[in-house]
């Protein structure tokens, strides 16, 4: 799974509202990060095979990033990570409860990773290292497969739309064009050209991951929850505007 991984962090920013949108973008995707390091550093292997429909990788040892015990465990890392250390770049309240919330948002986001791709994948998912590997094999059917990815991108995207308002184009049509270029790129990967190199695939993945991150925390910060904006309006209007708001 790929564009239907920013589903969930999209309905992660709607239930955790102080969650960065742009770090949740890379919670969701923190596994195939750490993936692409690995096969790169020939920790992880796969193999390319362009006559497989979807995706066209046969994932032969995965074990530390898309196995169970491997999911669970970046996970875990991630929120004490979060709840813990003090990471300026999180922007996480210094309160403890916001944090903590923070922090199970992020990990929220790393673990549906895992969960999506048992959708998808076909059985290379061990439950136990590199063994009892299993996945449902929705790649094998493109359309559905496909399908299922945009139904969950489109469902977060208009749950997190309607819980938040933006002001400007971009505030307000910004995240909608987004989406559609995340649906683009998603029909790429599974109608479009192969890479011949499994280096090729991690490289794009890393550089892609990275930039959606940025791209939807930059468009993350013009849009503000609706009480955010409720509150604001109230702060800024005169007090007959503020009844009536009210």
């Amino acid at each position: 799974m790929f564009a239907g991984h920013y589903g969930a962090s999209l309905a992660l920013k709607k239930i955790e509202k102080d969650a960065p949108l742009g770090q949740l973008f890379l919670a969701a995707q923190f596994i195939d990060v750490l993936w692409g390091g690995f096969v790169l550093a020939g920790v992880e292997r796969v193999e390319v095979a362009p006559q497989l429909p979807s995706s066209p990788l046969i994932m032969s040892f995965i074990p530390f990033t898309h196995s169970l015990p491997g999911a669970l465990f970046w996970s875990g890392l991630v929120w004490l990570i979060v709840r813990f250390l003090p990471v300026p770049l999180l922007r996480a309240a210094k309160e403890s409860k916001t944090r903590n919330r923070v922090a199970l948002a992020l990990s929220a986001g790393v673990f549906s990773h895992w969960l999506l791709d048992l959708l998808v994948h076909r059985p290379d998912l061990g439950l136990i290292g590199n063994e009892a590997k299993v996945g449902l094999s929705l790649y094998d059917y493109p359309f559905l497969a496909f399908s299922l990815e945009a139904l969950v991108l489109v469902a977060g995207m208009g749950w997190y739309l309607r819980s938040t308002k933006g002001s400007g184009l971009l505030g307000k049509y910004g995240m909608v064009f987004f989406g559609g270029f995340l649906l683009l790129v998603n029909a790429l990967t599974y109608w479009g050209p192969v890479p011949p190199q499994p280096w090729m695939i991690a490289i794009f993945n890393e550089v892609f991951y990275f930039s959606m991150a940025l791209i939807a925390g930059w468009l993350g910060k013009k849009r503000v929850a609706n009480d955010e904006a409720l509150t604001k309006f109230k702060a800024t209007s005169s007090p007959f505007e503020s009844n009536l708001a009210s």
